[in-house]
């Protein structure tokens, strides 16, 4: 059988190791890859879905949203966020689901006290696309107030609607300027970085302004994995404060979708195993490349 990552770019993704370490670790003689497809090419990479030329699929940036017109269901999380990364194809019904949100909740609980650290806390959201709206979701429901700063007022507005209507929280959007920066930094607990920027090869690359101090008492998570260390995760280490890239979130969104493709328990540490593997891999190409270009 074969399971398939849709997105683009997908060059960077670590998701195949992953969930192939998952495949050995089971005895299941299955393959898992990365599709590069372009927004024009998602409504036929969804047919042959469909039609079993492929099994089940992740989707990620840029499809996350607009996939969601071309499947037959959603579940309830999927269709709470507006947001699907997880295809589950039953007979030729494709069912769309969010296994991002409950991904991001759990690695971030186990690394920040949302018991603790959430009473009156306001978080920093970086971005609006559809991991920002999981991340959302899943702070609204812990009760954090939310401060977002968006490249796009539209998708910016839309995501504070919807969080609104689900949620008694307060959510300000502000334009992605210095200024948006300075002054939301000033009181939030947490910052979290949903866009791809900082993703390899732009690893020196950074959300945040250079002329912006980062929050003083702040937990800094950055969904961005590759490399290991992202620009905003040395700056924030640098600067004194506990923070994490989203590589724990990436193998329990895997390991939820895995369990919904099969049925079984899937192997974490197998999977977390491979994933710190493909990490290093990837942080030694990068030097390289950093080399060759001095």
């Amino acid at each position: 059988m074969r399971f398939v990552l849709l997105g683009h770019p997908v060059g960077h993704s670590i998701s195949p190791a992953i969930q192939g370490a998952a495949f050995d670790e089971t005895g299941l003689d299955w393959i898992y890859e990365a599709i590069d497809v372009a927004p024009d090419e998602l409504s036929e990479a969804v047919d042959r879905l469909r039609k079993g030329f492929w099994h089940g699929a992740n989707v990620t940036i840029p499809h996350k949203q607009a996939v969601i017109p071309l499947l037959d269901d959603l579940t309830e999380s999927a269709a709470h966020t507006f947001t699907v990364n997880t295809i589950v194809r039953s007979g030729n019904r494709l069912v769309g689901h969010n296994t991002d949100l409950p991904a991001f909740i759990k690695d971030l609980g186990a690394r920040f006290d949302l018991t603790l650290d959430v009473q009156h806390g306001t978080a920093l959201l970086l971005g609006a696309g559809g991991a920002a709206r999981s991340v959302a979701f899943g702070l609204a429901q812990q009760g954090f107030s939310l401060n977002v700063i968006a490249r796009t007022v539209r998708p910016a507005q839309a995501l504070a609607k919807d969080v609104l209507r689900n949620y008694p929280v307060d959510v300000e959007l502000l334009p992605w300027e210095n200024d948006s920066f300075a002054d939301a930094g000033r009181d939030c607990s947490l910052v979290v970085n949903a866009t791809p920027v900082g993703m390899l090869p732009h690893e020196q690359d950074t959300p945040w302004p250079s002329e912006i101090a980062l929050p003083e008492k702040a937990f800094v998570y950055d969904l961005v994995y590759t490399p290991s260390e992202t620009r905003l995760m040395g700056d924030a280490r640098h600067a004194g404060l506990r923070g994490a890239t989203g590589a724990g979130m990436l193998v329990e969104q895997g390991a939820l979708s895995f369990e919904l493709w099969t049925g079984i328990r899937a192997p974490r540490r197998a999977m977390q195993a491979a994933l710190e593997a493909a990490s290093e891999n990837s942080d030694s190409i990068s030097g390289t490349r950093e080399v060759l270009n001095a």
